[in-house]
Parts: structure tokens; sequence; C-alpha cells
């Protein structure tokens, strides 16, 4: 149901609906583990929403997204911590992510109920997550930081 390469900013109203229903679904799972281990789970939502080629509209598709994830997250769960996760592009959407970080690292400043997640496989080769870590410390609140090993190596730090 990926239709276009989009998910959650896609144009058509119920593709949006499918992954939103889809996110309820993983958030309540989430919370169920969390329940039956005694600490709270974490909910990583990564998007492979973009466009190939420059699109003429570069605010609907976030505006969509943020929409979405709104709607998402406005379910509370106990054992749930939820956290969203940029990328720069993917394969057959290089010329536009529409979750980049600029998006996530503003979405995640105006909801204190979710955190950002940053790999630092889904940066460009010469960018240095220490450099983002620290200006984003710097004016954060929310100075806890967890890291766990990505895939093929990569790190990943949940700053909340």
């Amino acid at each position: 149901m990926a239709a276009d390469n989009l998910t959650l900013s896609h144009p058509d109203p119920a593709v949006r609906e499918f992954w939103v229903e889809h996110g309820l679904a993983c958030r309540k799972i989430a919370d169920y583990m969390g329940a039956e281990l005694g600490t709270p789970c974490l909910h990583d939502v990564w998007v492979p929403d973009g466009y190939k080629d420059l699109p003429a509209d570069r605010m609907g598709p976030r505006m969509r997204l943020k929409e979405s994830l709104d709607k998402m997250f406005s379910v509370k769960y106990d054992h749930v911590q939820d956290c969203v996760e940029a990328k720069l592009f993917g394969i057959g959407v290089e010329a536009f992510t529409v979750g980049s970080h600029e998006f996530y690292m503003n979405y995640v400043a105006h909801r204190p109920d979710v955190i950002y997640l940053l790999d630092s496989g889904h940066f460009h080769p010469t960018e240095r997550i220490s450099d983002k870590l620290s200006a984003i410390l710097l004016f954060w609140t929310r100075s806890r930081c967890m890291s766990r090993a990505g895939s093929a190596g990569t790190a990943t730090m949940s700053c909340f």
C-alpha cells in the first residue's frame, strides 16, 4: 500500500489512513510488550516517503505527514515511548525525502511526548552525528540519551 513511494504523506486520505491504522496497531503491540517486560517499549516510526524527481510542492507532503503522525500519536499508552527517525534519501526517492532531519527535528521540538532517533547510517557520509547531537543537546531540555548498534555497523542515538 506504499503507493507512489508515499505512505503517511500520500495525497489520498485512504492510503494515509491505512498507514495511520497500521501505526496505531504497532503502538498497541509495543504497549503490550512494554507491559509484559515492565519497562517502556521504544516504538520507532521511519517512513520511506519521497520523490525521485524534484517536486513542485514540498510543503503539502510534509503537512500530510505531520497530520498523520499527530493522529497516530494521539492515542496514549503507558508502556510506549514513541520516536521518529529521519533519513537522507532512499533508492527511488533521491530528490526529496518527506521525513528529513529538519522535519523531524522540528516535529519533536513541538512534541515533548515523542523523541528523535538519530541513526548515523541515515546521513551523508560527510556529516558527523556528533555535530548534530552537540547542537540538539544544547537546546533540548530532554537530555537523556540512549544508543544502540544499527544495521551495517551504524550507531543509533535516541534523545529525549
